[in-house]
């Protein structure tokens, strides 16, 4: 279990070296801390076999299993509300593949038909010209 909080420690760390990673930084610090502790209450409790030993390293262990849970969840959870939030505005955009088509044109400078059946220049297999 040390290493495991050891562990959980410096991915801590070094999620708190971004702005953005310090929200999932610090609980994975504070995890590792706990994680430790119960470690060490665990090594008590060996030793000295008292059962408050035992409570306060399964009250870590609890609280080390908690915060990952919490973690996990919203680690798994986040991207898909994103994904999903993504989907829906540009599903409910009326104007998305109108944009698109004009970015297009204006990229490969496609000329503009007046009608569907009327093509911009004759094409002639002869190579004289119409």
């Amino acid at each position: 279990m040390s290493f495991h909080g050891w562990l959980y420690i410096v991915f801590g760390i070094f999620y708190c070296l971004s702005i953005v990673g310090v929200v999932f930084g610090i609980p994975l610090i504070v995890a590792g801390v706990g994680l430790l502790e119960s470690n060490s209450n665990f090594s008590k409790f060996l030793w000295s076999g008292k059962n408050i030993d035992l409570e306060a390293a399964l009250k870590r262990q609890k609280q080390f299993f908690l915060t990952t849970g919490i973690l996990f969840l919203v680690s798994f959870g986040l991207p898909i509300l994103i994904i999903v939030s993504l989907l829906l505005t540009f599903a409910f955009n009326p104007n998305f593949n109108d944009n698109l088509s004009i970015e297009i044109n204006k990229v490969h400078k496609i000329p503009k038909l007046n009608s569907p059946n009327k093509m911009p220049y004759e094409f002639n297999p002869r190579g004289k010209e119409i």
